[in-house]
């Protein structure tokens, strides 16, 4: 699989497009998702390439680096030299290695017009250098950056994907619905796994407040018991109480009785209601889940988005 990097806004976009309308079709969808989105930059040469690409999962993209021209002072006086300054390199290019390789053709005359070549990268991005000789013409040095060095290249992307252990070529499409049914999966998972907790922590505190209301008769009832065995199956049918309500009940701190600490226990039973109410109808409701989804979705786009430069 050669999936390439993409925006993080526009597959996101996408996503929410797919949540409101799952039969969006693949041109609409391409209308978002615009091509893919390189971390060194570099200009993505437009073509039905990115189109085949996304509609049957395999394309060859056409990247180039930027380049421009600029008029640069030179060390020995006043007068200024024409250069062609790159800024940006296509995608898994090494820098180094490309500066090597333009010198070792320049030196060999496979490259003429050029007399110094210099790398003046910094924090603030890269920029290198390429100092031409008088009367060169820039645009065929230019095009010869493009068909002789890696200025100008290929990548080849195949949208291979494991489907139920099977590899599988996607378009972009089914790769997006594929991550959604994960996503989806994956909030049903996390939905149940805090629904238990929830429901765990509601059983202790209904324990409590029925114990809080029944405390002289839990009293009696320890104290007339031989051992804690006998105590909590006194607890379970006197009371009607859950083995793990009589557990907690038997471990109750003398703090759960003061006034403040029972109306505690009362608003947290209230709460921990509503939010058990409100895990059920994400599990019960699949717009309710899809809402969660696409507000998910919105919220990293708003955290981590960068526009494409």
């Amino acid at each position: 699989t050669n999936i390439p990097p993409h925006n993080l806004g526009e597959i996101i976009d996408a996503l929410v497009q797919l949540i409101k309308d799952p039969e969006t079709e693949d041109s609409k969808l391409i209308s978002v998702v615009k091509g893919p989105d390189f971390p060194t930059g570099g200009e993505l040469i437009y073509s039905d390439s990115i189109k085949d690409m996304y509609t049957t999962g395999r394309g060859s993209l056409t990247i180039r680096g930027v380049i421009h021209q600029e008029e640069i002072n030179t060390w020995k006086g006043k007068h200024k030299k024409n250069a062609l300054v790159v800024t940006e390199l296509p995608y898994q290019i090494n820098k180094a290695t490309w500066i090597e390789k333009l010198a070792d053709l320049v030196n060999t005359g496979k490259i003429i017009g050029i007399s110094d070549i210099r790398d003046e990268s910094d924090r603030d991005g890269m920029r290198v250098i390429i100092e031409l000789k008088k009367n060169t013409n820039n645009d065929l040095i230019i095009s010869d950056l493009y068909k002789k060095t890696s200025l100008q290249t290929n990548f080849g992307a195949i949208f291979l994907a494991l489907i139920n252990g099977k590899p599988v070529q996607l378009s972009l499409k089914e790769y997006l619905k594929q991550f959604l049914e994960f996503r989806e999966l994956t909030v049903l998972k996390r939905t149940h796994h805090v629904l238990k907790q929830t429901k765990e922590k509601l059983e202790i505190l209904q324990g409590f407040a029925l114990a809080v209301k029944n405390i002289k008769k839990i009293i009696e009832l320890v104290q007339s018991s031989e051992n804690i065995n006998e105590a909590k199956s006194l607890l379970e049918k006197k009371l009607n109480l859950t083995t793990t309500q009589s557990d907690a009940v038997l471990s109750m701190p003398i703090k759960k009785l003061t006034t403040l600490e029972r109306t505690q226990i009362s608003e947290n039973i209230i709460n921990l209601q509503d939010k058990k109410k409100s895990l059920e109808r994400i599990l019960n409701e699949r717009k309710v889940l899809l809402n969660i989804l696409e507000d998910e979705f919105t919220s990293l786009k708003k955290k981590y988005n960068t526009k494409r430069s």
